[in-house]
């Protein structure tokens, strides 16, 4: 999957499994819903669903409150039905 996800990925981007089944994304200069984009084609070039959340980074924001805000999206993601997206601090869609 990961080599699959890396070609529509951008050269800055990194992508970087956590561990499990858990993946980190980093997309430096990218609006949140770009993030959501990128996360959309990633799902058409495999044929795993997955659950994903999304968080940005602010200036006085540590990476392990990011990583936490994303966490908590991606359980949310999954406690409604999983395959998708939830951005911390939006209402599931």
């Amino acid at each position: 999957m990961s080599r699959a996800w890396s070609e529509v990925l951008r050269a800055e981007d990194v992508l970087s499994r956590a561990g499990g089944d858990e993946f980190v994304l980093l997309l430096p200069s990218t609006g949140t819903d770009e993030a959501v984009g990128v996360l959309a084609r990633m799902s058409q070039v495999v044929d795993q669903p997955f659950s994903a959340g999304v968080a940005r980074a602010t200036p006085l924001c540590t990476v392990e409150e990011l990583l936490h805000q994303a966490d908590q999206a991606c359980y949310r993601a999954k406690r409604n039905g999983g395959a998708r997206v939830v951005v911390a601090g939006r209402a599931v869609a």
